[in-house]
């Protein structure tokens, strides 16, 4: 059987409309053989290259190519009835050819398969939304209706709700880390911008423009839009109470980014008014998807350095001036450096040894300029009821601005998990050897994963991550490390909410 499908890959053709000219672009070899036929067949015979004929037939030979999909009941053999078009040669009429059966010798000719746009399939190679074949003379004819593999069980589990379409997301607020949240929607197919919002109008509308969706000026305006079912709050720390509360009062599920309050009762009020309205509410502590957060985390419960008794996290950043705007240098505004980036590393600590914070003591300097309101280097003390113990350094005076350290040590009763600064991956040496966990670097896998998750919750597939109480904890324990910074004690703490 000719092999047609790495013709296209690589070339770019003029077609009539530029549209599918960039299609065509996409069709690349790498893949099997099998084209992009969803994209494929959105053009017209002049604009395909020399050899492809008609995507009708074209796409019965290539099925034909593939392996049997386990999860459906149609099958391919590698000697199929399909009508394909091989050329002859360069700039060639295409010749007209027929496969017999495999196996045999001018086999007998069959009627061929016919390509039915209405039928959709299952098959893993060619996606859940690629047409699907079946001959007419067959009998019985194939059915669509895939049932589940032998041997496969049954969905288990609170969490049934099947709805796969997607989240319409709304972004308040389009300031630096809005943009990382906008990438990773366009990364995904669980959720998708259908609105943003910003105080500043023309800017909203230039961002609606860019992403080619609906810019508003006002949350109001923006929570009437039906077609919102979830906002991801992006603006200053000080208004996440207000407007997180507004967004939930309006029947919206909210993503937040950290910190969920300034205050403990605030992050509480936030939690009810979610829990009262039965909305998924989740808080930004993207750190827990970062590659390495999760290989730690897999590490410690599989178990390879037993029990967590000493976390160690140096998370140290750039210049503080002039990264950093007016709010963010007021503590009134920003909550200070604990409840501003300290959250991060309190939540990983916590999650990290399994258990809440007991107690907290911290330490911090003005070493970028004695006038800045708050310390811009700091280091947080943490205590566990189990005798376990944390210590987080966080900095954004690092000297150049550009500059990005990042340290973790955690030590277990049976190993060391380690990730130096320079290092591309994350190493485990424990009493039976050494783990090497490699992580591939793509910090924007990060808020995909975080994305995937918060729709997973909305959807009713998945839990909330992190989960609620350990958002309020954390906000608990950076409020007790600005009073400990204040007054130079080790602060008690609670138990957890």
């Amino acid at each position: 059987m000719a092999v047609v499908g790495r013709a296209v890959g690589g070339q770019r053709r003029q077609c009539g409309c530029g549209r599918r000219e960039r299609a065509v672009e996409r069709c690349r070899p790498g893949v099997g053989d099998a084209l992009d036929q969803h994209r494929l067949r959105r053009h017209c015979a002049g604009c395909l290259p020399p050899g492809i004929g008609r995507p009708s037939t074209l796409l019965g030979c290539l099925l034909a190519r593939l392996p049997a999909s386990p999860r459906s009941r149609h099958r391919h053999r590698s000697g199929c009835s399909a009508t394909l078009h091989r050329s002859s040669g360069p700039g060639g009429p295409p010749q007209r050819h027929r496969a017999g059966r495999a196996g045999r010798s001018g086999g007998p000719r069959r009627r061929p398969l016919r390509f039915h746009r209405h039928l959709w399939s299952a098959c893993p190679t060619l996606g859940r939304t690629r047409p699907c074949l079946r001959q007419r003379h067959r009998r019985p004819r194939v059915r669509t209706t895939h049932r589940r593999a032998s041997g496969t069980p049954h969905q288990e589990g609170p969490f049934v709700n099947q709805d796969q379409t997607p989240v319409g997301v709304a972004i308040v607020g389009v300031g630096g880390i809005a943009l990382s949240h906008i990438a990773a929607l366009r990364a995904m197919t669980t959720a998708e911008l259908v609105a943003v919002c910003d105080l500043d109008a023309a800017r909203a509308a230039e961002m609606a423009h860019i992403q080619r969706c609906t810019g508003y000026g006002t949350v109001e305006e923006l929570l009437a839009d039906d077609a919102v079912e979830a906002v991801i709050l992006c603006t200053p720390n000080m208004t996440h109470e207000q407007l997180g509360r507004q967004i939930l009062v309006a029947g919206k599920h909210l993503l937040m980014e950290k910190p969920l309050a300034l205050t403990s009762e605030g992050a509480r009020a936030v939690a009810q008014e979610a829990d009262d309205r039965g909305l998924t509410l989740a808080v930004g502590h993207s750190h827990r998807f970062s590659d390495q957060g999760q290989a730690i985390a897999s590490l410690i419960d599989a178990g390879e350095i037993g029990e967590v008794r000493f976390v160690r996290i140096v998370m140290n950043g750039g210049w503080i001036w002039p990264g950093w705007q007016a709010w963010m240098l007021d503590p009134e505004l920003s909550g200070g450096h604990s409840l501003h980036n300290g959250v991060h590393l309190i939540d990983l600590a916590s999650w990290w040894v399994g258990e809440p914070v007991t107690s907290v003591h911290s330490v911090g300097q003005h070493a970028t300029s004695e006038a800045l309101p708050i310390a811009d280097y700091l280091v947080m003390e943490l205590g566990f009821a189990s005798g376990a113990a944390a210590v987080c350094e966080i900095s954004r005076g690092e000297r150049p601005r550009t500059a990005s350290y990042l340290e973790l040590t955690v030590v277990g009763s049976t190993g060391i998990i380690s990730r130096e600064w320079d290092a591309e991956g994350v190493l485990a040496w424990t009493d039976l050897g050494l783990t090497a966990w490699g992580v591939d670097g793509a910090a924007g896998r990060t808020f995909v994963r975080e994305l995937e998750a918060f729709a997973a919750a909305v959807r009713g597939r998945a839990e909330v991550v992190p989960p609620l109480p350990a958002t309020i904890h954390a906000v608990d324990v950076a409020v007790a490390s600005e009073e400990s910074l204040r007054h130079g004690t080790t602060i008690r703490i609670g138990a957890s909410a």
